[in-house]
């Protein structure tokens, strides 16, 4: 009996693991900002990575130098805190399935909320503030 609990306890372990995984979303791009391309003269990467196992959708985006630059001086009169080369957000997965992943974010006071829904047959990331709507968009992706 011991030795069956062992097996069983394995093979669920084994199977766990199996399901996991993590998918990336790379060279996205911004479909109301840019020119249908990924701009690489601004990011050195733009990506979403969904881990399964975690749930947790991340979007990341590296700055190039000269955007760093840019921003910088663009910005250099606005209070704020300063603009970073590696930007990391991290999103509670809410939905999944073969097709979708679903992605919320409230803020802290529960006034307002950002979601990421994103089509894994289309590559496609749709985003929705639910106070700015100039902050909509959809951004493009690859799979690498």
């Amino acid at each position: 009996m011991k030795k069956l609990s062992l097996y069983v306890f394995l093979a669920l372990m084994f199977c766990n693991v199996v399901s996991a995984k993590i998918i990336k979303l790379q060279k996205c791009y911004d479909t109301k900002q840019t020119t249908g391309v990924f701009e690489h003269w601004r990011f050195e990467k733009q990506e979403f990575v969904i881990d399964t196992n975690k749930e947790i959708l991340t979007q990341l985006y590296v700055y190039t130098d000269k955007e760093v630059k840019l921003i910088k001086e663009r910005t250099k009169t606005l209070k704020g805190p300063p603009v970073e080369k590696i930007n990391i957000m991290n999103h509670k997965i809410t939905y999944m399935d073969d097709n979708y992943v679903k992605a919320l974010e409230e803020s802290k006071s529960k006034t307002s909320w950002s979601a990421y829904t994103v089509d894994l047959k289309k590559l496609e990331v749709h985003f929705t503030n639910s106070v700015l709507e100039a902050l909509n968009s959809v951004y493009k992706c690859e799979i690498l």
